[in-house]
C-alpha cells in the first residue's frame, strides 16, 4: 500500500528527526534521562520494505516540485549565475585528512562541476580569514588587498566557473558561517561592481523576496545596561539606534534598562535591530547556544534560538550589529549560526549580521548608512547593503576589510 509506504517513511524520518530535539525537551541535566530517550527512539526506527520509488515520486510531487532544473536555470538572468561550493574532507591515514571544495555552477549558458584538493594555506585562508585580516591591520602590514586575492583565488582557481565573469552571482555553501565573497578580489574588490548574494539554501533562493522590500516600521535594541556583567559597554550603540530610528516614520527603540527581554515582542514587517553583544549560554542541562545578551540579571538577559524560534517575526528584516553575530557555537569544518536559523524559522525574510567582532564606531557607521540608503535612494536591501560597504571601503579610516567586509547579508 502505497500511503502506508509513505507514512511508514515518514514516521522513520520523523523518528531520526528526535535526536536532535533531545537536548531541547530534556528537562533535566541527567545522563539517565537521554540514554532513556534514546532507548524508546531506537524502539520506535522498525521499518519494514518500502516501496522507495513511491515515496520519492510523493516526495517530488509534494515538497519538491519547484525545485527541477529548468526552473532554476529560468530564474536566472543573463550574465547571472547559482554556484554551490560544498566543502568536504576524508581521512587518508590516522590523523591525516584530504580537504576538498567541489563547485556546482548553474547558468543560462552551461552547467558545471569541478572540484580540488585544498592545500593547507587555501584551507587556512577559509577558516583563520578573521586573524589572517587582523594580524595584517593591527601589524600594519597593508597586505589586506594580497590577502583578498589569495581568498579569492581559493573559489576561483581549478573551476571553470568565475565569479568575476558574471554580473550576478548567487552563493549556496554548506560553510556559510566562514564563506565571504566581500572579500573577492580580482584587479579590485568584486562588491564594486557585481552582485555577491549568499542564500540559505535553494529553497531561499527560488524565493528570494527581501531584496526589493518596502519595510515602515524600525524597532530598535541598544546602549545594553552591562552593569554588573562581563561584558563592556557600546558606547557607539545609543547614537546607532537613535541615528537608524530618524530613517522611519514608525520607530520603537528600547535603550538602557528597556533593552531587556520584557520588550521582545512579535514584531512583524519591522526592521529588528540588535546593537547588542553576543555570547555563548549554557544553560541548565549543559546545553550551548549563541544568544544576544540584553539589559536584565543573570541568565535572564540572554535572548536565546530558541526563545526567538518562538517569535512571530514574519516579513521583518534583522540586523545583529554586534559582536560576531553569525558565529556557531565552534567554528569547524561545517558550521551553522543558531541565531541566524532561529530568525529563519520565527519568519523573518533575512538576515544581515558580523563573522567576527567589529569595532563599535565603524558597525554604527555601516548600519546608519545601511538604513540612510534604504529608505531615502532604494528600498533594495542588498544595494543598500553594498553602499554601506562602498561607503567604508572609500573612507580612509575604515578602508580595510576587516572593518567593512564582517557584514554579510544573508538572504
Amino acid at each position: 500500500n502505497t500511503n502506508e509506504d509513505i507514512k511508514s517513511y515518514l514516521e522513520y524520518q520523523s523518528n531520526l528527526n528526535k535526536f536532535e530535539e533531545i537536548p531541547i525537551s530534556s528537562e533535566v541535566s541527567s545522563l539517565q534521562f537521554i540514554e532513556q530517550n534514546i532507548d524508546n527512539i531506537i524502539n520506535d526506527i522498525s521499518i519494514s520494505e518500502v516501496d522507495t520509488d513511491a515515496v520519492s515520486n510523493f516526495i517530488e510531487k509534494n515538497f519538491y516540485k519547484d525545485i527541477k532544473l529548468d526552473n532554476l536555470i529560468n530564474s536566472l538572468d543573463h550574465q547571472e549565475s547559482l554556484i554551490m561550493y560544498s566543502f568536504s574532507w576524508i581521512n587518508v591515514s590516522r590523523g591525516v585528512q584530504k580537504e576538498f571544495l567541489t563547485q556546482t555552477c548553474i547558468s543560462n549558458s552551461y552547467i558545471s562541476q569541478s572540484h580540488k584538493i585544498l592545500s593547507d594555506e587555501e584551507s587556512e585562508l577559509i577558516f583563520n580569514l578573521q586573524n589572517i585580516l587582523l594580524k595584517d591591520l593591527v601589524l600594519n602590514k597593508n597586505d589586506a588587498e594580497k590577502i583578498s586575492s589569495d581568498y579569492y583565488k581559493v573559489f576561483h582557481d581549478g573551476f571553470k566557473c568565475k565569479p568575476n565573469e558574471h554580473i550576478k552571482n548567487n552563493f549556496i555553501t554548506n560553510f556559510n558561517e566562514v564563506f565571504n565573497p566581500n572579500l573577492f578580489y580580482r584587479n579590485g574588490y568584486l562588491t564594486k561592481n557585481v552582485t555577491l548574494k549568499v542564500f540559505h539554501n535553494i529553497y531561499r533562493f527560488l524565493d528570494s523576496e527581501i531584496d526589493d522590500t518596502d519595510i515602515e516600521n524600525y524597532i530598535g535594541f541598544g546602549d545594553v545596561d552591562y552593569m554588573g556583567s562581563k561584558f563592556r559597554n557600546l558606547p557607539n550603540s545609543r547614537s546607532e539606534i537613535i541615528n537608524s530610528s530618524k530613517y522611519f516614520n514608525k520607530s520603537k527603540i528600547f535603550l538602557d534598562k528597556d533593552a531587556s527581554k520584557a520588550n521582545i515582542n512579535d514584531f512583524k514587517n519591522s526592521f529588528i535591530h540588535f546593537a547588542v553583544h553576543n555570547d555563548v549560554l549554557v544553560d541548565e542541562n549543559q546545553i550551548l547556544s549563541n544568544s544576544l545578551v540584553l539589559s536584565g540579571n543573570d541568565d535572564g538577559r540572554f535572548l536565546t534560538p530558541l526563545e526567538i524560534a518562538k517569535l512571530d517575526l514574519e516579513n521583518s528584516f534583522i540586523i545583529l550589529s554586534a559582536c560576531d553575530t553569525f558565529s556557531g557555537i565552534e567554528i569547524g569544518r561545517n558550521t551553522t549560526s543558531d541565531l541566524y536559523n532561529s530568525f529563519l524559522i520565527s519568519g523573518a525574510k533575512g538576515v544581515l549580521s558580523t563573522t567576527w567582532d567589529i569595532e563599535s564606531r565603524s558597525a554604527a557607521k555601516f548600519v546608519t548608512k545601511f538604513f540612510k540608503t534604504n529608505s531615502t535612494t532604494t528600498n533594495d536591501i542588498y544595494e543598500s547593503f553594498r553602499e554601506a560597504q562602498l561607503e567604508l571601503l572609500r573612507s580612509e579610516s575604515y578602508k580595510h576589510p576587516y572593518y567593512w567586509a564582517s557584514f554579510n547579508l544573508y538572504h
